[in-house]
């Protein structure tokens, strides 16, 4: 893809070596006794700040040679965006110029206070202390699952029990709203079948404590895998079954009385945001996106049946084992076209097939059980799965290691769209 030739900045701050290199020359970032192994930048997204968010993952090697791995997000200043106050504290963010980016030194970040207050060297809160029959004592070890800047950070908790056997649990930490609605949507779920014991063991995962303030919650850690790690697996077509239980589940028991709506108006909208969004380093690319939604929008299905939405169901939302199966991150609950989570699911089940080719034959063959399991009208399948492909175009477009599939699955979201028909 061809990039604008005034947007080095951006070209700098997903190239994995020149990050490596200046965090390595940053006074004190690396102690002497540690080695920066490896930097991966795995995604860049949209930042609440305005501007984007470089998500790294860092590999460092310590002096008694045990490996720790640091998340760390940086904030890449956009044409016309300017720096947010906190990107000037030097103590706590470290500056590069030339690639206009503000990293925060991670476990502190300007929006999750209680960040700090838990995985900080002063640390003076314990997560796990209002968790009943929670048996590690402070003995526990802790490991970042996930980390986005201002937004979220998800923590697994791991602590040794009798007979070599281990208790794990996860904390959520985000801002009071999101954990506010991440509670709301538990109970939503619940009321709607999905609570641990149900007959069918489609359930959501159980909440342990939550902290007085809001600024994080304490939830059982699931048993089973993500959909997403089976791939090449022989569980893998069964566990697709399994999501389209859940699909089918969530949509015909699960109330929307409540749910904000989405329609496929909002669905055209945030593809017009991932346009301007890739603009500014691809204007190709944003031309071709355009071209796309335009004609979306010509094949614009009516916002007719109205069910319960997850509105990111896709193979890392589902935990699968053979006695249960569990729906994750289920804040965005939202009412809409039963279609849309549907197509989304599919849509990633393509992109699998382009990341993971050794392993086409087992992912097509886990597309057609679920499908097979919970069926639905080809042509307005395909609308939704088309729109998710452009989406994903843009999303990848920004990964350095996947953007070369941006224009695979252009392609595919074109044929969908044609032969309102998703195939692979």
């Amino acid at each position: 893809m061809m990039m604008r030739s005034d947007y080095a900045p951006f070209e700098r701050a997903i190239d994995a070596d020149y990050i490596r290199h200046e965090l390595v020359r940053a006074p004190g970032f690396i102690g002497e006794d540690q080695e920066l192994v490896r930097i991966n930048v795995s995604r860049v997204f949209p930042s609440k700040f305005g501007g984007l968010c470089v998500q790294y993952l860092l590999l460092v090697r310590q002096q008694d040679k045990t490996y720790r791995r640091v998340p760390l997000c940086g904030l890449l200043r956009t044409h016309g965006a300017a720096m947010p106050n906190w990107a000037r504290r030097e103590e706590r963010v470290l500056c590069i110029a030339d690639a206009s980016l503000a990293i925060p030194l991670f476990p502190w970040d300007p929006k999750l206070s209680v960040l700090e207050d838990i995985l900080g060297e002063q640390a003076t809160v314990d997560p796990t202390r209002d968790v009943s029959d929670w048996v590690a004592n402070g003995g526990a070890t802790r490991e970042v699952l996930s980390y986005r800047l201002a937004r979220r950070c998800v923590l697994r908790y791991t602590a040794a029990v009798s007979d070599g056997d281990v208790d794990k649990i996860i904390v959520k930490i985000a801002r009071r709203r999101r954990i506010a609605a991440t509670i709301n949507a538990l109970e939503h779920l619940r009321h709607g079948g999905f609570a641990l014991g149900a007959a069918d063991a489609l359930t959501v995962p159980g909440t342990l404590a939550v902290d007085p303030g809001h600024r994080f919650l304490v939830m059982e850690h699931v048993p089973g895998q993500a959909i997403h790690d089976l791939v090449g697996l022989a569980e893998f077509e069964d566990a697709c079954a399994g999501a389209a239980n859940t699909l089918a589940k969530l949509q015909r028991s699960v109330s929307t009385t409540g749910l904000p709506p989405y329609t496929v108006r909002d669905e055209i909208s945030g593809l017009q945001q991932w346009a301007q969004l890739v603009g500014d380093p691809y204007p190709h690319l944003r031309r071709t996106i355009e071209d796309h939604i335009d004609e979306l929008e010509i094949r614009m299905p009516s916002d007719r049946q109205v069910v319960c939405l997850h509105r990111d169901f896709y193979d890392k939302q589902v935990i699968y084992s053979p006695r249960r199966i569990s729906l994750i991150d289920c804040d965005g609950l939202a009412a809409g076209d039963p279609a849309l989570d549907y197509g989304n699911f599919l849509a990633h089940l393509v992109l699998r097939t382009l990341q993971h080719a050794e392993h086409g034959e087992r992912i097509i063959k886990g597309m057609g059980a679920f499908r097979g399991t919970f069926p639905m009208p080809p042509a307005r399948v395909a609308w939704w799965t088309s729109a998710a492909l452009v989406r994903l175009a843009a999303i990848y477009s920004m990964r350095p290691r996947w953007r070369s599939l941006t224009p695979v699955l252009l392609e595919h979201a074109k044929v969908t769209r044609e032969s309102k028909e998703v195939r692979v």
